[in-house]
């Protein structure tokens, strides 16, 4: 018998605590300073990198070790969960009607670095919500 079908699997949504089970909300909750340490910690590396983008090494994130042991205890309890997920959810405006018009594109140099020069023009924001871009206005 495969662990899938030993116990029920009900999927999770990784952005909502509500749907997780007890023994991984558990595990999660136990850690979560670490978690939480970990994820400010990178939030103002990044923002220290992009500040001083010529520094040749940039700092290292305390937490790392801890926070990747973390990881590696919860891969196994991963393997027997679902996780329920969506492909394209962070697009701007302007790919979506891409992809609407053109279809998938199967992806390339050309097309990866044409997302980044549209991104560019649309005032993007390191997190979820995208602004509208119109590609001809840049705006």
């Amino acid at each position: 018998m495969s662990v899938l079908t030993e116990k029920p699997c009900r999927p999770f949504v990784v952005w909502d605590a509500a749907t997780f089970d007890d023994e991984l909300r558990a595990k999660l909750e136990a850690h979560g300073e670490l978690v939480r340490n970990y994820y400010d910690t990178e939030l103002e590396l990044f923002r220290e990198r992009e500040a001083f983008p010529d520094r040749l090494l940039p700092p290292s994130n305390s937490y790392t070790g801890a926070f990747l042991r973390l990881a590696d205890a919860i891969n196994p309890m991963m393997q027997s969960r679902t996780i329920r997920a969506w492909h394209y959810t962070r697009m701007t405006d302007a790919e979506v009607e891409a992809l609407a018009r053109q279809g998938i594109e199967l992806s390339t140099v050309a097309t990866l670095r044409g997302r980044l020069d549209l991104r560019r023009t649309c005032r993007w924001r390191p997190r979820p919500t995208w602004t509208s871009c119109d590609r001809t206005r840049g705006t």
